[in-house]
């Protein structure tokens, strides 16, 4: 972690990167083209922000770009993916690929059944995160699992969190989706479960704390799949069983180290700025 990270207390570009041509930040939210309820429900709450965001068609077939494959999902997943499953995934990476070839430097990237603190966010659009070294920034958490106080970021904690989240609102920039869109061509689970493993492809979950975006799960149906088609087993061939255990074990191995490795970092460089201000 660099020092302006470590001393990111405020909305304050530190200055050290150079100057770009490129525009800042686009909020793009990922919604179903025909779903004029949905829409109209986000665009209701969202009444009021001077942030510029705008709606992006969700997919509904899977991207050439992309490698499915069943035995892979068996092994990483052990179950396919449910069609909105698979678009969902599409219209994450579809996003990164938009980023690229766009003039953005990043991506504030949503999704339609989202409370979103828009105060917070038309902020945090005037930051750019590679000042501070981030290239990902989490604003949702869907579920808890082991973090860390990284430091203070826009009057806020930075947590980093070293286990599945969940979660699918997020800030990239564009060097970070230069850098690892090779990384999600292949797919071996949802979107936001890949992003969650850092301890494979090592881009840091980073969070901000308390979250500016929250899930209406309880209010607005998935259009991905009911719970019981999500978390249903799927009868997997006795060979791919022992290759998915084998797996499962070396993802767990992996992670621990990842955890030891994050926890030593910051013992040996512990953050630098005021937890208030």
């Amino acid at each position: 972690m660099n020092a302006a990270l470590q001393n990111a207390t405020m909305f304050d570009p530190p200055g050290s990167a150079p100057p770009s041509s490129k525009r800042l930040t686009a909020i793009r939210v990922i919604s179903m083209a025909g779903d004029a309820e949905r829409r109209q429900q986000f665009a209701s709450r969202a009444a009021g922000t001077s942030a510029p965001w705008s709606f992006f068609d969700a997919c509904t077939q899977l991207s050439p770009d992309l490698t499915y494959d069943r035995e892979t999902l068996l092994i990483h997943k052990g179950r396919e993916l449910l069609p909105g499953e698979r678009g969902n995934y599409t219209s994450h990476f579809t996003l990164w690929q938009e980023l690229l070839a766009s003039d953005y430097e990043q991506y504030i990237v949503l999704e339609d059944d989202v409370y979103v603190e828009w105060p917070y966010l038309e902020r945090l659009a005037n930051v750019r995160l590679s000042d501070y070294g981030i290239g990902y920034l989490n604003l949702i958490v869907k579920r808890l699992s082991h973090f860390r106080e990284v430091g203070n970021f826009g009057e806020r904690y930075l947590v980093q969190f070293m286990g599945y989240t969940h979660g699918t609102c997020y800030v990239v920039t564009r060097a970070l989706a230069k850098m690892h869109l090779e990384h999600f061509r292949v797919i071996r689970g949802n979107f936001d479960n890949m992003l969650d493993r850092s301890w494979v492809h090592g881009i840091p979950n980073y969070c901000v704390y308390p979250l500016p975006v929250l899930e209406l799960g309880y209010k607005v149906a998935s259009r991905i799949g009911n719970g019981t088609e999500r978390f249903a087993a799927e009868t997997i061939p006795f060979g791919l069983k022992v290759r998915r255990a084998i797996n499962t074990r070396k993802m767990a191995l992996a992670r621990s180290a990842y955890i030891a490795q994050q926890h030593v970092l910051q013992s040996v460089r512990p953050p630098q700025g005021p937890k208030t201000f």
